[in-house]
């Protein structure tokens, strides 16, 4: 009976505390998502920015360049992306490296990489805003990002 007992007692343990992980990881999910804006106008992407190890909000490099007025071209061998922007640069970023090239010039160092997640390339989303010459407002009550010119 007190093997019995322990066996059952390890398993409740065991139900309550993967309970509570779900419960939190969903609490979390709802209440943590950020939001961005551009022009006062609400922009989604079916991948969610996340904050990387680093601290910078990472976002979909085509969710946020198409946003922002920009055409892509992914170059799968590479894995690299090229971003034309409106005023006729190109940015271009290469996954898995911190580094960046504007206008096909020497490589510039960001302070976190372009990463790959789920097959999409992400990038720090103030980089991009910054380069495009966007304004960048952080709302922490709505965890809203807003992108202005």
């Amino acid at each position: 009976m007190p093997k019995f007992f322990k066996i059952t007692i390890l398993f409740i343990a065991y139900l309550f505390m993967f309970s509570l992980q779900l419960g939190a990881s969903s609490a979390d999910s709802s209440n943590g998502k950020i939001k961005i804006t551009v022009n006062n106008k609400l922009i989604k992407s079916d991948a969610e920015p996340f904050i990387d190890s680093e601290g910078r909000t990472m976002v979909p490099l085509r969710f946020i360049s198409e946003a922002l007025g920009c055409r892509v071209e992914w170059y799968g061998d590479l894995r690299m992306a090229a971003i034309d922007t409106p005023n006729k640069d190109t940015l271009i970023f290469e996954a898995g490296t911190n580094k960046y090239y504007l206008n096909y010039g020497k490589a510039s160092i960001m302070d976190t990489k372009t990463v790959v997640v789920s097959g999409r390339a992400y990038v720090p989303l103030r980089l991009i805003a910054e380069k495009l010459e966007f304004n960048i407002n952080w709302d922490n009550k709505t965890k809203t990002i807003n992108l202005t010119k």
